[in-house]
């Protein structure tokens, strides 16, 4: 059973980034929509089975027993779905994986601070391992990316900041955008090149 979770949960990861990927121009919130729509068809689908066998609790109203806390749940469920999207759109899934990680450190952490939660020595072991692959994995001393694997990746907003002399080079001129998207991507190819050297 272990080792068909892992396969499946790897499997969905790999479609979902390949998905979010696949096409740059479409926003994060219309690709995480297009692939939450699985789960509301599932979803779906439990809902009409429990309801035709008598065991929805419907009766009372479809959001009988709902409270403040329930769409804070909501809410916040919602919002991890849109990090963890954004992080495979721009990142990669190793990324997610030590989110994943990092998350688990945290909330046992905040476990402690509120409930009293016992950490262990085995607990720091781990924190220490993950830290340090943390660490390695994105170590950039010796990393050489070429052309093609820069173009893979989608560039993530708001971490680029043209200056006005580069966008006067692309054509800027007097508050009017003609910008060639081709002279766009090497100019924020070049300022990646800067940030990674």
């Amino acid at each position: 059973m272990l080792l068909i979770g892992t396969l499946v949960t790897s499997c969905g990861n790999v479609s979902c980034e390949w998905l979010m990927k696949r096409d740059k121009e479409d926003t994060l919130f219309w690709q995480n929509f297009q692939l939450y729509l699985f789960g509301i068809g599932f979803n779906l689908i439990g809902f009409i089975y429990q309801y035709s066998v008598g065991q929805s609790k419907t009766e009372k109203g479809y959001f009988s027993g709902f409270s403040i806390w329930t769409v804070i749940i909501i809410f916040v469920n919602g919002l991890s779905g849109m990090c963890v999207g954004a992080v495979l759109k721009y990142l990669d899934n190793v990324a997610v994986i030590y989110c994943h990680s990092i998350a688990v450190f945290l909330i046992s952490i905040l476990g402690r601070l509120i409930f009293g939660f016992e950490v262990t020595s085995w607990f720091i072991a781990g924190l220490v391992l993950c830290t340090i692959s943390l660490k390695m994995y994105y170590s950039r001393a010796d990393l050489e990316i070429s052309d093609e694997d820069k173009a893979a990746y989608a560039p993530v907003p708001g971490l680029v900041n043209l200056e006005d002399d580069e966008l006067a080079g692309l054509g800027y001129d007097d508050g009017e955008m003609d910008i060639d998207i081709d002279d766009l991507d090497q100019v924020i190819a070049g300022l990646n090149e800067d940030a990674i050297l």
